[in-house]
C-alpha cells in the first residue's frame, strides 16, 4: 500500500510540476509579445524623434554639454549601452550613471519615460 501511495504522489506532484511550467511559457510569450527590448548608445538615440523631444527638456545651456540633472547632482550618463524598453503606448530608456566617487554598494541608472503623446514623466 505505501509504494501505490508513493507512486501515486510522484504522479500527482509531476503533473502539478509540469502544468505550472506551461503556465509560465504562455505568460512569458504573452508577455514578450507586447514588450519590445532594445540596447542603443545615446548617439543612436539622438537620431529619434520622440527621444529628442523629452531629452531636450533636461538642458540648461545651449552648447549641451551636460544636462540639468548631471550639473545638479553630479553623475555623468554613460553613452553606450542604454536600454530601451517599448510596451503599449509608452516609451522608457535606462541609462548608466557614473559620479566621480562610485559607491561599490549600488548602482545607478537615469531613467526618462516618455507616453504616447511625447509627454515626459
Amino acid at each position: 500500500m505505501k509504494t501505490v501511495f508513493k507512486i501515486w504522489l510522484f504522479m500527482t506532484l509531476v503533473l502539478l510540476a509540469g502544468c505550472e511550467l506551461n503556465e509560465e511559457v504562455v505568460r512569458r510569450e504573452n508577455y514578450t509579445a507586447k514588450i519590445k527590448i532594445r540596447e542603443a548608445s545615446l548617439d543612436e538615440l539622438l537620431g529619434e524623434r520622440k527621444f529628442m523631444a523629452a531629452y531636450n527638456k533636461i538642458y540648461t545651456t545651449k552648447e549641451k554639454s551636460r544636462t540639468m540633472m548631471e550639473a545638479q547632482y553630479g553623475f555623468t550618463i554613460v553613452p553606450h549601452g542604454a536600454k530601451v524598453i517599448e510596451a503599449d503606448n509608452r516609451t522608457s530608456y535606462t541609462f548608466k550613471i557614473t559620479r566621480e566617487h562610485n559607491s561599490p554598494a549600488y548602482f545607478e541608472n537615469l531613467v526618462i519615460n516618455v507616453d504616447s503623446l511625447g509627454c515626459k514623466r
